[in-house]
């Protein structure tokens, strides 16, 4: 029944080692009011004027993250 199918787990770790990442990309997020909705910049601008709010940080450039995962194929 199953000689066609595979299931795979595994897991991989990002940053194992804990090395400072060489990348300096700033963190993103966008902004969001108190019902989670972006916040827009300029609200009484024309609609194709109009931006989001978003708000920039660090990385945290040594932390070691894991990642778990499965891949069924059939």
């Amino acid at each position: 029944m199953f000689s066609k199918w595979q299931l795979t787990a595994y897991v991989d770790v990002v940053n194992v080692y804990g090395s400072a990442s060489p990348s300096a990309l700033p963190v993103v997020n966008l902004q969001r009011d108190a019902q989670d909705n972006g916040v827009i910049a300029n609200p009484t601008a024309p609609l194709a004027e109009q931006y989001y709010l978003l708000e920039t940080g660090e990385q945290d450039r040594a932390t070691t993250l894991p990642y778990f995962g499965l891949i069924f194929e059939f």
